[in-house]
C-alpha cells in the first residue's frame, strides 16, 4: 500500500519530495540527530543505484537488467532501520561484555595486591605460632623423659610378675600331672559303676548271708560314703537308697579323710590279700565295679594328699606374685598420671600445630590463587589489549552507526543484482554521498563481516557456497533480504547451495511448468516449508500476493490468496525463485517484488574454478590437500574467535571475584590452552599451505589463461547479442581438454602447462569459430592470438602455436 502510494517516477519534483517524506516518517527513531541528512542519503542512494542500473543496461544489452521501484526504496528504509537497531543492540551488548571483562581483570589485579598484603600478615602470625609450639614441645619432652623412666620400672616389674606366673604354672602342672595319672582309673571305675544293672544290685541286697568278698567290698564303700554302721542289715538299707548309684558317681575324692583312707587301705585293700577285683567279680557282678571304684578313689585321694605341700607352695607363690603385681600397678598409676599431664601438653601442642598447618594451608591456597591469577592476567594480556582497543572504539562505532547502517542497508537492498565490479563502484558512490552530507562512517567497514559471523560463512562454504567474494556477499544478502529472493544462477552452484542449506526444512523443487505447481505451492504455504522455483523469467501473477506478503488476519488465522482460494499462511514459509539464464528479461513488476541476487560467474571466480579442475586432474593429491587445508583454516579461525568470545563471556559473567571461583579460573586456563593449540595449528596450517601453494604455482598461468579466455568470450556479446557463452560451456571445454590429453611420462609441469594451453586455445578457436559470423572471425582470431602470445606459460618450440594455427582452427 505504501509502496504504491509513492508513485512510479523517482525523478525530481514531487516524486523526490515524496521520497523524503516517506524516509522522514520511517527513520525518525533511527537517525540519531541526523534526520535530515539521513533522509537525503536514502534518496541519494536510491537515485545513484538507479543510475548505475541504467548504465549497466546500456553497456551490456544482452544481459538481464533490473528496474528500481518504490518497493526497493521502502526495502532500503526497512533494512536501514533493522540494521541500525540490531547493530546498536549488538554493539551495546558487546560493550557491556567487554567493559565487564576489563573491570573483572582490573578487580583481579587489585585482589592479587590485597592477597599479597594478607600473605605478609599471615607470615608474621605463622612465626609466632611456631615459636609457641616449640616451647610447648620442649616442656612436653622434659615430662616425657620422667614418664619413660617410671614406665621402664613398671615394665621391669611386669616382667618379674610374668616370671613368677611361669613358676606358678609349672608347679601347678606338676601337681596336676600326678592327679591326671590317677584320673583315668577313676573315670573307668565310674563307668563300670554306671554299667551295674539294677537286677544284679537287687540280687546282692536280697542276700541274707552274702559272700565275704561281697560283704567286705560293700563295707569299704559304706566307709567311704560316710556310713557309721557296717552291719549287713545297714548295708542292705544303703543299697536300697535310690541315690546310691548317683552318690557313687558324684563322689568327690577330696572329701575323704585320712582316717577313712587308712582304714580302707589297712583293712580292705592292702591288708586283705584275698580281697581282689577278680575274686569280687566272681562273687558278684555288681560288687566288682564297686570294688574298682573304691580302689581308684583311694588311690586318687592318696595322690591328692601327697601333692598338698606342692599346692601350698603354689599358693605362696601366688601371694608373692600378687604383691609384685600390686607394686607394678602402683608404678603404672603413677605413670598414667604423668601421661595424663603429657597428654594435655600434646593437646596444647597439637592445637598450636593445627593453627600452624591451617595457616600454611591457607597461605598455600592464597599463593596458588595469586600465582594462577598472575599467570591468568599475563596470559590474557593480549586479550586485554584487544578488549581495551575494542572498548576505546565503541564510541567511535556508535558515532558511525548511522553511516554504517546506511551502507549496510544499501548493500542488502541493491547490491544483489550487480556484478562485483559494479558493487565496488556503487559502494564508492554511496560513501561519497555520505561524505557530502556529513554523515560519519567507518572507512574500514566490511559489510560482509558486519552482517555475518565467520562461523556462518564457514558453514555456507561447507554447504557448497563458493568461497569467492561475490558468492560470500550473495550469501549475506540471502540471509538478510526482506523480500523473497530471485537468484540468477547460470552455473547452478547457488541452487545446490540452497538445497543443502534448507535440507532440514524439507525444501522442495518445482517450476511453473509443473502441473502440480499450485498444489505444491499451497502445501508449502500452509505447512511452512521452503519452496525453490526453477527457471523463473516471468512470474505467474498468482504469486503476487505471496511476494507482496499480503497476509489477511481473520479470526485468529493468517490467510493469503492463491488464485481463487484463501490458504492458511505459515510464518515459516519461504520461497526462492531461480533462473539459470543470465540474460533473462525480468519485468519491472517482478523486480519490484523480489530481491535480485546475481551469481553470474565473475572472471576471478572462473579462474578459481578452473584451477580446481586443473589440479583435480593434474595434481589430485595436492588439490585434495589444498581443499582440506582451506577448510581446516576456516574451522580453526572460527574456533579461535569462538574461544576468544568464550573467554570474554566467562570473565564478564563472573559474580564477585574471579579468584573465588576455581571453576572459572580452570575454565579460563583450559580456554587459553586450547586457544594456544589452535593458534599453533593455524601457524602450522599456514606453513603447509605455503608449500601447497608453491607446488600449485606452476599451474597458476593456465588458470590465468582460462580467466582471459572467459573474459574474451564474455566480451563477444558486445559485438552481437547472439554471442552468449556461459561459464558452464567454457568449463565443459576445459574438462574435455583435460580428460582427453594424458600426461607423458617425461613431461615436466612447465611443458605440460604449455601443451594444455595450446590445446585449450585450439579447441576454443575451433568450437567458438563455428558459431561466429565471417566478419567477426578475424576479430576473435586476433584477440585469441594476443592472449596466447602474451602468455608466460609457453614452454618452448614444442608447444608454440602461430597465428596461422589459430586462423586454421577458426576458419576451417
Amino acid at each position: 500500500g505504501d509502496a504504491e502510494s509513492v508513485g512510479g517516477s523517482w525523478g525530481i519534483g514531487e516524486g523526490e519530495a515524496l521520497m523524503e517524506q516517506v524516509a522522514a516518517a520511517f527513520t525518525d527513531v533511527s537517525s540519531g540527530g541526523l534526520r535530515q541528512a539521513v533522509v537525503g542519503a536514502l534518496v541519494d542512494i536510491h537515485k545513484t543505484t538507479k543510475e548505475m542500473a541504467e548504465e549497466v543496461a546500456h553497456a551490456a544489452s544482452s544481459i538481464c537488467r533490473t528496474f528500481l521501484s518504490p518497493r526497493d526504496y521502502l526495502a532500503l528504509i526497512s533494512n536501514f532501520v533493522t540494521c541500525i537497531t540490531k547493530r546498536r543492540e549488538e554493539v551495546e551488548e558487546e560493550e557491556l561484555h567487554v567493559n565487564a571483562g576489563l573491570s573483572k581483570l582490573t578487580q583481579t589485579q587489585e585482589n592479587v595486591a590485597e592477597l599479597k598484603a594478607g600473605l605478609a600478615i599471615k607470615k608474621t602470625k605463622l612465626r609466632e605460632k611456631e615459636t609457641l609450639a616449640n616451647k610447648k614441645l620442649q616442656q612436653m619432652v622434659a615430662d616425657q623423659n620422667v614418664a619413660e623412666k617410671r614406665k621402664e620400672e613398671a615394665e621391669r616389674m611386669s616382667i618379674e610378675v610374668e616370671k613368677q606366673q611361669v613358676a606358678i604354672n609349672e608347679r601347678k602342672e606338676e601337681a596336676q600331672r600326678d592327679l591326671d595319672e590317677a584320673e583315668p582309673a577313676l573315670i573307668a571305675a565310674q563307668t563300670s559303676v554306671k554299667s551295674i544293672k539294677k537286677r544284679d544290685l537287687d540280687e546282692v541286697r536280697n542276700l541274707v548271708r552274702p559272700p565275704t568278698n561281697v560283704k567286705l567290698t560293700l563295707e569299704c564303700v559304706a566307709i567311704m560314703l560316710g556310713e557309721k554302721k557296717l552291719e549287713w542289715g545297714d548295708i542292705r538299707k544303703m543299697l536300697s537308697k535310690t541315690d546310691f548309684i548317683p552318690s557313687i558317681l558324684s563322689f568327690d575324692a577330696d572329701k575323704l579323710t585320712a582316717r577313712q583312707i587308712k582304714l580302707v587301705q589297712d583293712k580292705y585293700l592292702e591288708g586283705n590279700k584275698d580281697l581282689t577285683v577278680e575274686s569280687v567279680m566272681r562273687s558278684s557282678k555288681a560288687c566288682g565295679p564297686l570294688y574298682k571304684w573304691a580302689e581308684s578313689q583311694i588311690k586318687y585321694s592318696s595322690v591328692y594328699n601327697r601333692v598338698e605341700p606342692l599346692r601350698k607352695e603354689v599358693e605362696q607363690l601366688e601371694r608373692d606374685a600378687q604383691q609384685a603385681k600390686d607394686e607394678k600397678d602402683s608404678i603404672e598409676a603413677e605413670v598414667a598420671e604423668l601421661e595424663s599431664s603429657i597428654a594435655q601438653y600434646k593437646t596444647d601442642y597439637a592445637a598450636l600445630i593445627r593453627d600452624v598447618e591451617a595457616l600454611k594451608t591457607e597461605m598455600e591456597v592464597v599463593t596458588t590463587k595469586v600465582d594462577r591469577a598472575e599467570s591468568l592476567i599475563t596470559s590474557l594480556s593480549h586479550e586485554s589489549e584487544r578488549w581495551s582497543k575494542s572498548s576505546e572504539g565503541f564510541q567511535y562505532i556508535l558515532r558511525c552507526l548511522v553511516g554504517d547502517g546506511l551502507l549496510m542497508a544499501a548493500f542488502l537492498t541493491y547490491s544483489g543484482f550487480f556484478d562485483f565490479k559494479a558493487r565496488m563502484s556503487l559502494m564508492r558512490k554511496w560513501r561519497n554521498s555520505l561524505d557530502l552530507l556529513g554523515i560519519e562512517y567507518r572507512d574500514e567497514l566490511s559489510v560482509v563481516e558486519a552482517l555475518s559471523k565467520a562461523s556462518e560463512r564457514l558453514n555456507w562454504q561447507l554447504l557448497g557456497l563458493p568461497s569467492d567474494s561475490l558468492s560470500t556477499e550473495n550469501g549475506v544478502i540471502l540471509e538478510h533480504c526482506v523480500r523473497f529472493p530471485l537468484i540468477i544462477d547460470p552455473s547452478g552452484q547457488a541452487i545446490d547451495f540452497t538445497m543443502s542449506r534448507f535440507k532440514d526444512q524439507k525444501i522442495q523443487k518445482t517450476s511453473f511448468l509443473d502441473k502440480a505447481f499450485m498444489k505444491t505451492l499451497a502445501g508449502a504455504v500452509r505447512f511452512g516449508t521452503t519452496l525453490l522455483v526453477e527457471n523463473v523469467e516471468a512470474v505467474d501473477p498468482v504469486l503476487n500476493p505471496i511476494l507482496n506478503r499480503e497476509i489477511q488476519r481473520t479470526g485468529g488465522r493468517s490467510l493469503v490468496r492463491i488464485g481463487t482460494e484463501d490458504v492458511d499462511y505459515s510464518p515459516r514459509f519461504n520461497i526462492i525463485l531461480t533462473t539459470k539464464n543470465p540474460a533473462a528479461k525480468l519485468t519491472p513488476d517482478l523486480c519490484s517484488r523480489v530481491t535480485l541476487v546475481n551469481f553470474t560467474v565473475t572472471p576471478a571466480s572462473l579462474q578459481s574454478q578452473s584451477m580446481s579442475r586443473i589440479l583435480e586432474k593434474e595434481k589430485p593429491d595436492i588439490e585434495e590437500q589444498r581443499i582440506n587445508l582451506l577448510k581446516l583454516q576456516g574451522e580453526q579461525n572460527v574456533k579461535l574467535r569462538e574461544l576468544e568470545d568464550q573467554m570474554l563471556n566467562k570473565i564478564s559473567a563472573v559474580e564477585g571475584s574471579i579468584l573465588d571461583d576455581d571453576r572459572v579460573v580452570e575454565g579460563m586456563e583450559m580456554l587459553m590452552k586450547e586457544g594456544a593449540q589452535v593458534e599453533d595449528q593455524i601457524a602450522k596450517s599456514a606453513d603447509v599451505m605455503k608449500e601447497v601453494e608453491l607446488a600449485i604455482s606452476k599451474f597458476e598461468p593456465l588458470g590465468v589463461e582460462c580467466r582471459k579466455l572467459y573474459v574474451l568470450l564474455s566480451a563477444m556479446r558486445d559485438i552481437s547479442f547472439l554471442y552468449e557463452f556461459s561459464a558452464k560451456s567454457f568449463m565443459s571445454v576445459l574438462d574435455s581438454v583435460l580428460q582427453s590429453n594424458s600426461r607423458e611420462g617425461d613431461e615436466t609441469d612447465e611443458q605440460r602447462m604449455g601443451m594444455l594451453k595450446k590445446i585449450l586455445c585450439s579447441e576454443m578457436a575451433a568450437r567458438v569459430g563455428r558459431g561466429l559470423f565471417a566478419e567477426d572471425k578475424m576479430v576473435f582470431a586476433l584477440l585469441l592470438s594476443k592472449i596466447y602470445t602474451n602468455s608466460d606459460s609457453v614452454a618452448g618450440g614444442a608447444t608454440n602455436m602461430s597465428l596461422e594455427d589459430i586462423n586454421s582452427a577458426i576458419f576451417n
